[in-house]
């Protein structure tokens, strides 16, 4: 009696996955150009903080609830600066591997080239890494800050 292995060579996408993975495609892609968009916000918001953060560092003593009467308004600017920044950073690699995904994915269904939908996979299992490392990084968060409030 021989065993049967399975490889995954063996494994064969038919029509119906083909379909949901088109799909999938299209949403991802969708998602990563608003993403995207958003990204221009972010690199927006971050330019006008370059140019209008010294003018700044009054209005966050006046409305904010932090005071930052110690620090220079050049700090202030700076400390919101690399905020967006490092917003921008998060965003554009999870964008990018999300696109990667939805292109990669889609030219190896339409060209029934596995190498490249291999790619596409690939870039998928980097972004849900990657994402469930914030989310994990935001659960926490979030209950530090419940356990503070008790």
């Amino acid at each position: 009696m021989e065993e049967q292995t399975s490889s995954s060579q063996d494994l064969l996408v038919d029509e119906t996955a083909c379909a949901s993975l088109k799909d999938t495609t299209r949403w991802s892609g969708i998602i990563s150009i608003v993403l995207m968009i958003c990204m221009g916000f972010i690199a927006l918001g971050l330019i006008a903080f370059l140019f209008l953060g010294t003018n700044l560092a009054p209005y966050f003593n006046k409305y904010g609830s932090t005071n930052f009467s110690g620090l220079s308004s050049g700090m202030v600017s700076g400390m919101i600066g690399m905020i967006f920044f490092i917003m921008l950073l998060c965003v554009g690699v999870i964008t990018y591997y999300l696109y990667r995904f939805s292109t990669q994915t889609r030219k190896g269904i339409d060209w029934k080239d596995q190498l490249v939908l291999e790619k596409g996979i690939s870039s998928l299992r980097i972004y849900l890494a990657i994402s469930c490392v914030f989310s994990i990084f935001s659960l926490l968060s979030a209950i530090f800050k419940l356990i503070k409030l008790l």
